[in-house]
């Protein structure tokens, strides 16, 4: 467990609360998680800072605090504008962004992890990739369910 812990700490600067709670849960839910935030959020086509704001925007539509915490301050670390940071937290949506990314977000909002999903479709017409989309559901759907773990696990928005 403290394997993963290092790393963790190596690759996001810090060991965010969720993944202390996940310990707790168990070593094999910790590197379980760990591994799929790894490989979904840490490498691919899609940028971290854009899949961090889909891991917003996905909070938000759980009503997650902790979560909407969670990606606030990694999106800041990322160096994410400030305006840019704001707006998402406030509305899901920035105008600062470029409409591309502001589509990818909105179908994150939404999506409910249905693979025939029509609105698939609509980012098709933004020049999104199989390969960047089927990235995005794997985003939406991981990103959703740390949501739910964090807000059940009761963490505290005030420090994620």
């Amino acid at each position: 467990m403290a394997a993963v812990f290092i790393e963790i700490a190596t690759q996001m600067g810090w060991v965010p609360n969720v993944f202390r709670a996940m310990a707790v849960a168990g070593p094999d839910v910790l590197a379980q998680n760990w591994t799929a935030y790894r490989e979904t959020v840490l490498t691919g086509h899609l940028s971290r800072a854009l899949k961090e704001m889909v891991g917003l925007v996905v909070a938000q539509a759980a009503g997650c605090g902790y979560s909407i915490a969670l990606h606030r301050r990694m999106l800041e670390r990322l160096g994410v504008a400030p305006e840019v940071v704001i707006a998402l937290v406030r509305t899901g949506d920035s105008p600062h962004l470029p409409l591309r990314e502001r589509a990818l977000l909105r179908f994150a909002e939404g999506y409910n992890g249905d693979a025939d999903d029509p609105s698939l479709l609509s980012l098709e017409g933004f020049g999104f990739t199989a390969e960047e989309m089927d990235e995005l559901t794997d985003t939406v759907l991981l990103t959703n369910s740390l949501s739910r773990f964090a807000c059940e696990s009761g963490l505290s928005d005030t420090d994620p």
